[in-house]
């Protein structure tokens, strides 16, 4: 990856919670944590934040979609960000019937006029530096609290949205030891 020099990268925040997914797929809706379909529940997390965004509603109106992102908040991960309330931030949208992850102009535009956010953005259109040394200095910085050390960034494809990597913060993987 280093190496092509053509390719231009969305650089964005990986933030530090649980993944969430939440689908819709002819007609047949539901809520995931990274491994396991949530049945549902008004006690888990996951479909809290589900409700609280209308997230299933908005999928049934756009169509067979599945939304990734990252749940943050009280009780997760040990609310790194100091968030008072649970909170969801999309990092990717993936086309059921296409079987590919929207590009991140598409995935801006299908999540426009929505309640949802979406991680933090550092540049939507770079060339990534050609040493590892240099990507993993960039992976360091200040998360959504800017008292917090993020946990690095993630790189995907401007072109081929199946195309990404992440860098972790050096200082991050040395404060989880």
């Amino acid at each position: 990856v280093l190496e092509d020099r053509e390719e231009l990268y969305e650089i964005t925040i990986k933030l530090d919670g649980s993944s969430f997914t939440a689908y819709h797929r002819d007609g047949e809706t539901g809520v995931c944590s990274r491994n396991l379909e949530l049945k549902p529940s008004e006690d888990n997390a996951f479909w809290k934040v589900a409700h609280k965004y209308g997230v299933l509603e908005l999928l049934s109106q756009k169509g067979n979609y599945a939304i990734q992102g990252e749940l943050m908040g009280p009780g997760i991960q040990g609310n790194q960000e100091k968030l008072e309330d649970l909170e969801m931030y999309v990092f990717d949208v993936f086309d059921i019937d296409a079987q590919s992850y929207l590009t991140a102009e598409k995935r801006y535009r299908f999540l426009l006029d929505t309640k949802l956010q979406h991680v933090p953005i550092i540049s939507t259109h770079t060339a990534i530096p050609q040493t590892l040394e240099k990507v993993l200095a960039m992976a360091e910085g200040p998360s959504l609290n800017p008292k917090a050390n993020r946990e690095g960034l993630v790189f995907k494809s401007t072109r081929n949205p199946q195309l990404s990597f992440k860098a972790i913060s050096n200082s991050w993987l040395l404060k989880e030891k």
